[in-house]
């Protein structure tokens, strides 16, 4: 298990544990391969106890509505930074 503290290098995959701290309302988007139209929606997440780094992690069609703040969550994703935020770009199962 990996603090999200602790994340260094993009593209790599990790398992993190932390606590929700915000849950956006879900948005429809088209996926532009394919053009079907399905659910995306991001929830912040952060080490137990502190409040910075925050990671945002993107869920996707049935991941959607699994959260609320306050949750304590597992989850495996692929590492990114951008604009010196940090992300889950998808999840890994």
């Amino acid at each position: 298990m990996t603090k999200i503290s602790e994340l260094e290098n993009e593209g790599d995959v990790y398992e993190i544990e932390g606590i929700v701290i915000d849950v956006e309302e879900p948005k429809e988007v088209v996926v532009k391969s394919s053009g079907e139209k399905v659910k995306v929606q991001h929830i912040i997440v952060v080490d137990e106890g502190t409040v910075e780094p925050k990671l945002t992690i993107s869920l996707w069609r049935d991941d959607v509505g699994k959260y609320k703040i306050g949750d304590k969550i597992k989850v495996k994703g692929v590492f990114e930074r951008f604009r010196g935020e940090y992300y889950f770009s998808r999840l890994v199962r």
